[in-house]
């Protein structure tokens, strides 16, 4: 008889602590990993073309986001660009050209064996190797091929409870939850930047749910309900699904049976 394996973030000093390890030790761990369960970073990855939890990307060439719904054959951002051109025949818009700054998620930087986070697509380099190239005054090209450019190690994970990504300068957030933090500032003079760090979202990545800062009983909950549900063949939307952990973590919830959980389609 095998033993599970209780994750880290199961073990937790409370009530709830024998429910968490008894939901983990229910789920099948191959399955799980094979589903897109990341154990380091407490993260679903699910692939585009998971028969139950994928989804359809846009229609228009070149560009790999998701489609705003099942039957849309536009991404919210193409969607809005169709708009934005006066709404020409949908065959001949998915031919247009795609700007090519528009990006999601996070790469590293170019500059060989750095491991600090670009900071923007059309960047493509660190916070200080972009300083660095400003100074020079040199192209991004002419940059990359100096010889004497020194690689930089990273900084460190965002402080913001569910994010997974790195910081990206000495700030203590990475570039999305440090402009987030200033928003809620200028909204709110006297937040609580602990709560506000404990219950922020992370950034939205299609396919990607952050189960980061969820109690642990939620977390064997939450995991259990989407092997059962792919056991009876049920489709789980991930949008829902991450609005769910969304909401969990934002209310500190100790269980989901204070929810009315509909993740199907």
């Amino acid at each position: 008889m095998s033993v599970a394996v209780v994750p880290n973030f199961v073990r937790a000093r409370d009530a709830d602590t024998a429910e968490a390890a008894r939901l983990w030790a229910a789920i099948d761990q191959p399955r799980l990993r094979d589903l897109g369960w990341d154990h380091d970073r407490h993260v679903l990855i699910v692939a585009r073309d998971h028969p139950l939890m994928g989804w359809k990307t846009c229609e228009v060439q070149g560009c790999d986001k998701k489609k705003g719904t099942a039957r849309e054959p536009l991404c919210q951002g193409c969607r809005k660009r169709w708009h934005q051109s006066g709404r020409p025949p949908l065959d001949e818009f998915f031919h247009m050209p795609k700007p090519s700054w528009r990006s999601i998620g996070v790469k590293p930087c170019e500059v060989p064996g750095c491991e600090r986070p670009w900071r923007t697509v059309r960047i493509r380099l660190c916070a200080a190797h972009w300083w660095q190239q400003r100074q020079s005054g040199q192209s991004l090209t002419a940059f990359l091929a100096r010889t004497d450019l020194v690689a930089l190690g990273a900084l460190g994970p965002c402080l913001a409870t569910a994010c997974y990504r790195d910081r990206v300068g000495q700030m203590p957030y990475c570039n999305s939850h440090d402009q987030r933090l200033r928003v809620a500032r200028r909204a709110d003079p006297d937040l609580d930047v602990g709560m506000w760090r404990a219950t922020v979202s992370e950034v939205v990545v299609r396919g990607e749910v952050s189960f980061r800062g969820l109690h642990p009983r939620v977390v064997g909950e939450v995991l259990f309900g989407i092997q059962d549900r792919l056991t009876r063949g049920m489709a789980t939307r991930e949008e829902l699904l991450r609005q769910l952990c969304i909401q969990a973590r934002a209310s500190g919830a100790a269980t989901l049976d204070i929810f009315c959980i509909g993740v199907c389609v």
